[in-house]
């Protein structure tokens, strides 16, 4: 039996599963493909970490990210991609309604692994107030990210309400006006603030928030687990100095994204 074949049987094994760290696993997965970290050695590493049936618990996704998430495996993975036209060509990226780039690496079952990227810019720059129709967790790779959480309530800011489809593709959906409401602020006016030196960390598909972005000069990427659809439409919602969002398809140059990514992981 090769080291292959007993990673994957450790998989199903509780007590020699207990005993391999998420950390562990990839190190073997590596070893067992000529030290090579690559997009079939991370679809692997997701099989036989997590759960072949529901939602993985937070522990589970965490232990994802931030073995995947290491800078020295996102090196080794981004020279992996960009070295192999064939891997690089297999990717989908596009840009997001939500204002960033998304790039897939990986899924198995319900679950995917994708790279965030959002673009730096000379202006502040504030996601809508939405939910998601998953739950998730992110690990902040670059940059500085603040985070918003709301709730509906009566006392709050005055806003539209509206819902959308989830995008899975280049084409973005348009949102549908369901009704005007008001949205109450959780968290303080500076948010909460997170790094690369911060733990990932995980939300449910029902939490209001937003990102924004505050350095013009700095991009944010994540590293973002998503689990199975809960729902197929998303709430988010506006006010109305916010601007319009842009509902034209975008075009994702992978192999520019990447090699800014390797190097700010590198820096």
């Amino acid at each position: 039996m090769n080291n292959l074949e007993r990673i994957r049987g450790w998989s199903v094994n509780a007590d020699r599963e207990s005993a391999l760290s998420a950390s562990d696993r990839l190190a073997l997965l590596e070893e067992a493909n000529g030290n090579r970290l690559d997009l079939p050695t991370i679809q692997e590493f997701l099989k036989i970490t997590l759960p072949p049936k529901g939602e993985a618990n937070r522990e589970q996704v965490r232990d994802i990210l931030e073995t995947v998430g290491r800078p020295d495996n996102l090196v080794k993975l981004t020279t992996s991609l960009l070295s192999d036209p064939d891997q690089l060509d297999s990717l989908e990226a596009f840009g997001h309604s939500l204002g960033m780039d998304r790039i897939h690496l990986a899924a198995h079952n319900q679950f995917t692994l994708r790279l965030h990227f959002w673009t730096p810019k000379d202006e502040e720059y504030a996601e809508d107030p939405h939910n998601h129709g998953y739950n998730f967790g992110s690990k902040i790779l670059s940059g500085v990210l603040t985070t918003d959480l709301f709730i509906p309530g009566s006392n709050g800011i005055p806003m539209g309400e509206y819902q959308i489809d989830s995008q899975t593709s280049k084409e973005k959906p348009k949102p549908t006006f369901i009704t005007e409401a008001r949205l109450e602020t959780l968290t303080s006016p500076e948010g909460v603030v997170l790094t690369s030196h911060d733990p990932s960390y995980t939300m449910r598909h029902t939490a209001f928030h937003r990102i924004r972005k505050t350095d013009p000069d700095e991009p944010i990427i994540t590293l973002n687990l998503r689990g199975g659809a809960v729902k197929q439409r998303t709430t988010f919602f506006r006010n109305y100095t916010m601007p319009r969002p842009n509902l034209e398809s975008t075009n994702v140059d992978v192999e520019k994204r990447l090699i800014l990514i390797r190097r700010n992981l590198t820096r």
